[in-house]
């Protein structure tokens, strides 16, 4: 059995540019959870050409909002051909009838205790429209994604790992908790050091969790646990990591470079009316210099 995942393109013209932002680190993970007879192959558009005569047995699509309509002309492409297609993501996630309609299958919310059934029923030709969790999956024992997919050189951010997922917040214009869940999971920190092991930590890694610092106790272990790996790393959190020094302090021996903080707005009425109650507008000049000393 053969069997493509496909990461739709964001932009037309994406053959233009030199490099993509980063991989796909969910369908890595979709790959790796995928029985060992599968061959699994995978095809991020936005670095690389679909090739719809290749000969597959299953597609899986990923989709986001923005690349939503691309998905659906690359699963029409290849439905037309009889090939079976699943769609995945977000998206599809929220919108699980409108998917339906370009797929023979649509997968909602996380991978983890659903994809093996979505195999086991292709074999069998009982594929079922929708496939959905009952409970969260749990984070421990993942298996590491498929990284060897990957497309060589094609990325700016090729060391991407996670090590959350949910966030403590529930913002009206999130889609994180409606995926997620609002229950903030994180993973083993000795499994998560097992990973990075993996990887070539040397450089620049970028952590793709919502919020790193949704949990403090939980990051303070993790930065700990980096301190003597001596890597650079990138991540998202929201502006509360600079109400705690400690936290703060050790991010930087870990090596953190860089923070992405979704200030969203200057507008603090703005912010209530988002449910977005963490910040604060008249603080955002003191958290930027704290942040930054």
């Amino acid at each position: 059995m053969k069997l493509e995942l496909i990461v739709p393109t964001t932009q037309e013209n994406f053959l233009n540019r030199k490099k993509a932002p980063g991989p796909h680190l969910g369908l890595a993970m979709v790959a790796a959870l995928t029985p060992p007879e599968v061959e699994v192959s995978l095809t991020d558009e936005n670095v690389t050409v679909i090739d719809f005569q290749k000969e597959i047995d299953l597609v899986g699509i990923t989709a986001i909002t923005i690349t939503a309509k691309r998905a659906y002309e690359i699963a029409d492409t290849f439905r037309a051909k009889g090939v079976k297609v699943v769609l995945g993501g977000s998206h599809p996630s929220a919108l699980p009838k409108e998917a339906s309609q370009h797929a023979d299958a649509v997968v909602i919310g996380e991978a983890e205790g659903i994809w093996t059934n979505v195999i086991e029923d292709f074999k069998a030709n009982k594929l079922q429209r929708i496939y959905s969790q009952r409970k969260q999956p749990s984070l421990l024992n993942l298996p590491i994604p498929r990284r060897d997919l990957f497309t060589n050189g094609a990325y700016y951010f090729r060391n991407t790992i996670s090590t959350t997922r949910g966030c403590p917040n529930a913002c009206s214009f999130c889609s994180v908790t409606s995926f997620f869940g609002r229950t903030y999971r994180c993973r083993p920190v000795e499994e998560i050091l097992k990973e990075i092991e993996t990887m070539n930590y040397k450089k620049l890694i970028c952590f793709v969790d919502d919020n790193i610092a949704g949990k403090p106790k939980f990051a303070k272990e993790l930065f700990r646990a980096l301190v003597s790996y001596k890597l650079k790393w990138i991540a998202q959190a929201s502006v509360t990591i600079a109400r705690d020094d400690e936290l703060l302090k050790l991010a930087a021996a870990s090596g953190c470079m860089s923070l992405l903080i979704g200030f969203e707005t200057l507008s603090q009425d703005n912010l209530v009316a988002m449910g977005k109650r963490v910040n604060v507008v008249d603080k955002y000049e003191m958290v930027i210099r704290k942040i930054h000393s």
